[in-house]
């Protein structure tokens, strides 16, 4: 019988796959090793290009980026990666305040954008909300 406050869980032995992108090593390794905890097989990338072709090489499901990046940024690899692979989770992450965060208007409203450093719960939710 259907039950409406049933929780609802990802089938066991299915393989998710993320990519986390940031030119920060230290915070790139803690987010990747966040997700790995979730499930998640993740690759690393330090920039948004680096991260566009692990996204096509391993078929991600997911990825994670830095809005903010010296070589090329989330922003724009984000915005690639939704017109190349639409189906796919993008989120943006950002040391930006909040009126910095502004500039990026049109990106910020398209993606879920957290704030560094990660709060966990909120990554959950933004992992757990379907498109």
């Amino acid at each position: 019988m259907f039950d409406i406050g049933t929780m609802i869980h990802l089938p066991t032995g299915i393989l998710r796959r993320a990519v986390v992108a940031d030119d920060d090593s230290r915070f790139r390794m803690e987010l990747a090793g966040m997700l790995k905890a979730r499930g998640y097989e993740v690759a690393e990338a330090a920039d948004g290009y680096e991260a566009l072709t692990q996204i096509g090489r391993l078929h991600a499901a997911l990825a994670v980026m830095r809005l903010r990046m010296d070589v090329y940024d989330g922003e724009r690899a984000a915005m690639v990666a939704h017109i190349l692979y639409p189906r796919m989770r993008i989120i943006l992450t950002s040391g930006l305040t909040e009126q910095s965060a502004e500039s990026c208007s049109i990106t910020c409203d398209a993606f879920p954008l957290l704030h560094r450093p990660i709060d966990p719960a909120l990554l959950d939710r933004c992992l757990c909300v379907e498109h």
